[in-house]
């Protein structure tokens, strides 16, 4: 969970008499001319007889049919078939359709950023759980894009250059992966509808195309210069073949139910996911020290909470498979947050800390509180899925695929009554005043990652290229990565240096590359570095200390999939106490109050954090002829003594 874990705003576009209610607005890439245009009032994402419907015109603009009932909740989509005619590009032809969308109260424009705020919304269990202003905080904070440029927006009146390569190239994307899932046999086995294939398209561009298109509101140099063509060159690179899979469980769990939170802890949850790292082994050692002991393995916690009788948040217990053993993990770091006037070690549900917050639940939400003085919280809300009696391999695909698969019925054994799994969001807030720097004021999320045992003192700031001190200032860091190459992300995949920066207005240019054969090596410097991305930066000081913020760029997130930060930061901090004390450089992330995440329910722990409950977790464990999990806290991790570096 710690890795993770109705008021109608935005534009005009209707006349209101009674219960009746006339939509009217613009359909926006290009205008967009001969679309299909509804009121999706079965909410399937097409547009079926009966429905209010009718055909844009001239500047894209339609008028539905007046409706009578509530707007709560519903959207209006325009299909734009092989027919529609883009201002811009002209006919869209054959093979190249697809959806945009708009909440139906905030309708006036009908966009691809429109759609983007739908999707968020329709994400988050509807309407009654996601207002349209949190969707748009959602997506503004998640892109960096304005929320007023979100809905009710006429980019091509106001000519605004940058939103319009940005929707270009959303749009593109749409049609694409709406095509690719349109043909493929998986998809079509599936009996996936439009709807669903409609739907499916546009969470699939928003969480893995637009990061790579789109940086702190900016549509990248690509973009700008070609919208289509960069969209097909990121659509081509990432695909849909890895995903399908998870796109056919996720849709055929269904949309759920709101279940409470509260209910939910008290019987106890579970969250598998693949990690790598090191754990205590039967001896008591730390295996394989700094090296890394396990590799994308099966890392499971177990928070179990009754709010009723519990006076703190309870610790996490958290088991990793290596084998078919249960070992402790080897937690070898600190987050530090920054609780709107110190930075203190994070308190959070899960974790070992003393002072973890009792988190508070609201019906299907619980409130969990970063910091001992609440300043700061994220909110996880549930979605219920009963799978009980579902054929198990249907939702989880790799099932018979790995491991000692029990194979004489892994393909026919079905979820015994009581398996449930949970689509998850979370949303940031905070209550402290914030800081603003190059007239923005950050008031969200700050999360420090800190190694804490000497392993690795933090990134370079001394003597130039060769590196030999990691225990320097945050100008120090600055300077030494004017001239010498650093890297972040798993296996130091995205190489980076910083091109300028001016003391006086603290702002600079940090550039990105991406390194395809990973791994740290000293032969990758600044000889072979090539500039790939470029991003602005401030540096501000929060609560007495500097801290660089940069939007994290797109190559950041395309080397790194699983990774949701909008934010990079970079800031000093020590760690250790008395002589084996260290104060370096360290990274982090930061999230903007009203950024929002949505963690699904797809089978498949390497994409995400998945959350089930017990009676399913126990379930696939035993078809799969895996040890028990060690609920009760005995596994096959010795009292840790302090070794590292042990086989």
């Amino acid at each position: 969970m710690t890795a993770l874990l109705v008021a109608c705003s935005g534009g005009g576009g209707s006349s209101t008499t009674a219960s009746t209610t006339t939509l009217n607005g613009q359909v926006i890439d290009g205008y967009i001319s001969g679309a299909t245009v509804c009121l999706d009032v079965n909410s399937n994402n097409i547009c079926d007889a009966g429905e209010p419907t009718t055909t844009s015109g001239a500047n894209g603009a339609y008028t539905l049919p007046a409706y009578t009932g509530s707007l709560t909740g519903l959207q209006v989509i325009a299909v734009v078939g092989p027919t529609a005619i883009d201002a811009d590009t002209g006919v869209v032809g054959a093979g190249n359709g697809y959806s945009l969308l708009a909440p139906a109260a905030a309708s006036s424009t009908v966009t691809p950023l429109s759609t983007l705020v739908s999707a968020t919304i329709m994400a988050g269990g509807g309407e009654s759980q996601v207002s349209i202003d949190s969707a748009k905080a959602s997506v503004s904070a998640a892109t960096g894009i304005p929320a007023a440029k979100l809905v009710a927006s006429d980019y091509k009146a106001n000519s605004d250059a940058n939103i319009a390569a940005i929707a270009k190239a959303t749009a593109t994307a749409f049609s694409q992966v709406t095509n690719q899932l349109s043909a493929n046999t998986s998809i079509q086995a599936a009996n996936f509808s439009a709807g669903d294939i409609t739907k499916a398209a546009i969470a699939h561009v928003q969480n893995n195309i637009l990061p790579q298109l789109v940086t702190g509101g900016m549509a990248t140099t690509a973009v700008l210069s070609n919208p289509s063509s960069a969209a097909t060159t990121v659509v081509s690179n990432v695909g849909i073949t890895g995903s399908v899979q998870n796109i056919i469980a996720s849709t055929q769990s269904g949309a759920g139910t709101v279940a409470s939170m509260a209910d939910i802890f008290k019987a106890g949850i579970v969250t598998p996911q693949q990690q790598s790292g090191d754990y205590i082994n039967s001896a008591g050692n730390r295996v394989n020290g700094s090296y890394g002991g396990y590799h994308n393995a099966l890392d499971v916690g177990y928070l179990q909470f009754d709010l009723a009788t519990a006076t703190k948040a309870p610790p996490n217990i958290e088991y990793v498979l290596v084998g078919n053993n249960w070992y402790v993990p080897f937690n070898n770091s600190d987050n530090y947050t920054f609780d709107g006037t110190a930075w203190t070690k994070e308190s959070d549900i899960g974790s070992s800390s003393a002072q973890a917050t009792k988190p508070v639940f609201d019906q299907n939400c619980v409130i969990v509180a970063k910091n001992t003085s609440g300043t700061v919280t994220q909110r996880y809300c549930a979605v219920q899925k009963n799978l009980s009696s579902q054929l198990m391999k249907k939702f989880i695909p790799s099932l018979c695929d790995n491991g000692p698969a029990v194979a004489n019925n892994c393909t026919t054994a079905t979820f015994p009554d009581g398996s449930y799994a949970y689509d998850l969001t979370s949303s940031t807030a905070s209550t402290y005043a914030g800081v603003t720097a190059g007239g923005v004021t950050y008031n969200g999320l700050f999360e420090l990652w800190v190694t804490n045992d000497g392993s690795w003192n933090g990134y370079c700031t001394q003597s130039g290229n060769s590196c030999t001190s990691n225990s320097g200032t945050l100008t120090d860091f600055i300077n030494w990565t004017k001239t010498g190459v650093q890297f972040i992300g798993n296996s130091c995949n995205v190489p980076f240096k910083i091109r300028s920066y001016d003391t006086s207005a603290k702002t600079g240019v940090i550039d990105w590359d991406s390194n395809q054969s990973g791994g740290c090596s000293n032969s990758y410097n600044s000889n072979n570095f090539r500039s790939v991305e470029s991003s602005s930066f401030n540096v501000m000081t929060v609560g007495g200390k500097d801290v660089l913020i940069v939007p994290s760029p797109a190559i950041y997130r395309a080397n790194n999939p699983s990774s949701n930060e909008p934010f990079m930061i970079f800031a000093s901090q020590t760690t250790g106490s008395g002589g084996s004390a260290v104060t370096g450089i360290w990274h982090g992330a930061y999230f903007p109050v009203g950024f929002k995440e949505s963690i699904p329910f797809t089978g498949d722990p390497a994409t995400n954090t998945q959350v089930v409950n017990a009676v399913m977790f126990d379930a696939i464990l035993k078809i799969k002829g895996i040890k028990a999990y060690p609920y009760a806290g005995a596994s096959s991790s010795g009292t840790y003594n302090g070794h590292t570096a042990s086989q």
